[in-house]
């Protein structure tokens, strides 16, 4: 036994033990030198911008950027680190103070559109309509707000054609809630499927105090295919005037244009059924008061009758 421990003695076989570990050493040091070099070469990431809208007049601009990667993106699971790099160059797009600056976002190039000839409301639509994967918005007070677009082919093909879908003609998602965000609103953007297997996106905007709270839904197949926009007043002190609140911002969402909208009616019309439970049709759009269930809150729907 002692003749078999002799081995452990010699000088060579410990030299040969460190050899070994320091060759095994610096084959997982080159795989994770390798390793580190694949993910620093896979992440990387540029933004090649196509289209470049700037008006003036309306403080508005938009940009076009298409993401030019060697990363397969999944629309439905974009990554943490994707979503960062996004934020942070939307971010960083020229900027004026009381103008709105939007960055649109797409994985395919062949969708990217060049908006630099069109006018506003042509840029808003087809940046919107060519599905971009993610958009920044940086607002009049500096607040960037991103919003995901993760609509699958899959998911898209589920939705009804068009002829199909019924819903306010001539309003635009953004329209409501950029509006909003002018008056210190903060939104929120979400998706779901409906029951009969559509998919919903919505956006919730929402302003509140210590003593009352404004919310609004906003429900769509599609940002420029809206279809209900719920408002809701609520106050917390009984001592609260709901009648002046409700007229003030009920009567504001009440004036949303649309195809042959009457903002001027449908105000008027807020003002007499502030206390009602009440409906009235203007020009296709169904406007439905909630003033008797609650005494401390009213709920207007304007929506599109199905």
């Amino acid at each position: 036994m002692a003749q078999k421990n002799e081995i452990f003695k010699k000088w060579y076989f410990w030299v040969i033990i460190v050899l070994g570990i320091a060759v095994i050493g610096n084959l997982n040091q080159n795989k994770d030198d390798t390793k580190e070099n694949d993910i620093a070469q896979n992440e990387s990431v540029s933004f090649d911008q196509v289209g470049y809208y700037k008006n003036e007049e309306n403080y508005l601009r938009y940009k076009t950027f298409y993401i030019n990667t060697s990363i397969t993106i999944d629309r439905n699971n974009i990554s943490d680190e994707l979503l960062l790099l996004i934020e942070e160059h939307g971010s960083k797009q020229m900027h004026t103070d009381d103008a709105v600056t939007a960055s649109f976002y797409y994985i395919n190039k062949e969708d990217v559109p060049d908006i630099t000839l069109m006018t506003a409301q042509q840029s808003n639509d087809i940046a919107h309509e060519n599905n971009p994967l993610v958009t920044v918005w940086i607002m009049p007070n500096n607040d960037v707000n991103v919003f995901i677009n993760p609509l699958s082919e899959e998911q898209t093909e589920k939705m009804t054609d068009e002829q199909e879908l019924n819903y306010i003609k001539g309003i635009y998602a953004s329209d409501i809630y950029l509006s909003l965000e002018e008056r210190g609103f903060k939104t929120e953007r979400k998706q779901m499927t409906s029951y009969d297997d559509k998919i919903i996106q919505y956006w919730i905007c929402s302003y509140e105090t210590s003593a009352y709270k404004y919310e609004v839904y906003i429900y769509g197949y599609a940002p420029e295919k809206i279809y209900n926009i719920e408002s809701t007043v609520i106050k917390y002190y009984q001592d609260q005037d709901i009648i002046s609140l409700a007229n003030d911002f009920l009567g504001f969402m009440a004036t949303t244009p649309y195809e042959e909208s009457n903002p001027e009616e449908a105000k008027e019309w807020i003002q007499d059924n502030i206390s009602k439970n009440n409906t009235i049709t203007i020009n296709g759009v169904t406007f439905e008061m909630f003033g008797e269930t609650n005494p401390n809150a009213r709920i207007l729907e304007i929506r599109i009758d199905k």
